[in-house]
């Protein structure tokens, strides 16, 4: 059983979880903590920003576009409110993101002593934006609340989670025993549900299944490409797939498996009542010359989509 600090306990079970990134903002009730991960420099990489927005807002973007955890790190009271926003975010998008927030001494919690960074009743707070919220009261307590935390992670609907600790506690020096991740099963899909969208699939005269982030985080992707059994027609997935693929929604309208045009995917994109914006910068329209030439270096079926669609607001597939 070693004997460590807070800080160091709360790094080491981070990295037991598979933390290798963490983006944060250093302040004073995180000293030891930053030492910690200072001491494991090499294991776990550490990105500084300016605002404790961007903290959030990277952990978004790094679970989104990595499938794994974001974690970000943060001081208390207005380090938190200023993460808010991003994590109000990741909450509503269904994002894997850990916070990690820091808190004034523990026996100063809600005491409104006008202690720097206090904010009355913060866990209160942070539950209106995660999933769930925890806080580590003793050094020995701090494996236990991170394992929770990634366990609400990995079961159930991707959402937020929260962990505060008191910066006594991170300073605090105990004999820890550090904890395996949890084992977590995956959960079954509600059966009657799927067999509605069974059926619903088999009596479609044209399928399109719209699906995106709920998709990509499954890891199901390579199974939205290859829909089998009851599905008859060439259902297209936005979103989740590129629309090179097979089964997107401009081959689909063409019945072709050759390379799109810019035309195949706006008459594919308008067959559904889809939105095409163009992506083209102005900086772009100012170079005519340039654009000529890229044009002609390219052939009309070889051609890239350059368009983006919107099947809905706020959700961009890719092209």
């Amino acid at each position: 059983m070693p004997r460590l600090t807070g800080g160091q306990a709360l790094v080491q079970s981070l990295m037991r979880e598979g933390v290798e990134t963490l983006f944060g903002l250093p302040g004073v009730q995180l000293d030891w903590a930053y030492d910690a991960l200072y001491e494991e420099r090499d294991r776990i990489t550490v990105y500084h920003t300016r605002h404790e927005q961007a903290t959030a807002y990277m952990a978004d973007g790094y679970a989104r576009t990595t499938g794994k955890i974001g974690t970000c790190m943060v001081v208390p009271g207005p380090g938190v409110l200023n993460a808010s926003a991003a994590l109000a975010t990741a909450y509503a998008c269904s994002s894997r993101v850990l916070c990690v927030a820091g808190q004034i001494p523990s026996a100063t919690i809600d005491k409104g002593y006008g202690m720097l960074h206090e904010v009355h009743d913060q866990r209160a707070v942070m539950a209106s934006f995660t999933k769930w919220m925890g806080r580590a009261d003793t050094p020995t307590a701090l494996p236990g609340v991170v394992r929770e935390a990634f366990r609400q992670l990995r079961t159930g609907r991707p959402r937020p989670v929260g962990i505060e600790v008191p910066a006594d506690m991170l300073q605090m020096t105990a004999d820890v025993t550090l904890l395996d991740p949890a084992t977590v099963e995956r959960s079954a899909g509600d059966p009657d549900l799927l067999r509605q969208a069974a059926v619903l699939l088999r009596t479609a005269a044209r399928p399109l299944i719209y699906s995106g982030g709920g998709v990509l985080s499954a890891g199901a992707s390579d199974t939205a490409r290859s829909p089998t059994g009851t599905i008859s027609h060439r259902p297209a997935f936005p979103g989740c797939t590129s629309c090179r693929t097979p089964m997107s929604c401009w081959r689909w309208a063409r019945g072709s498996s050759s390379p799109p045009s810019r035309g195949d995917c706006r008459r594919a994109h308008r067959s559904f009542g889809l939105t095409l914006i163009p992506t083209r910068s102005r900086a772009t329209e100012r170079r005519p010359s340039a654009l000529s030439a890229t044009r002609k270096a390219r052939s009309p079926r070889s051609a890239t989509c350059s368009t983006a669609c919107l099947t809905a607001p706020r959700v961009r597939p890719s092209c």
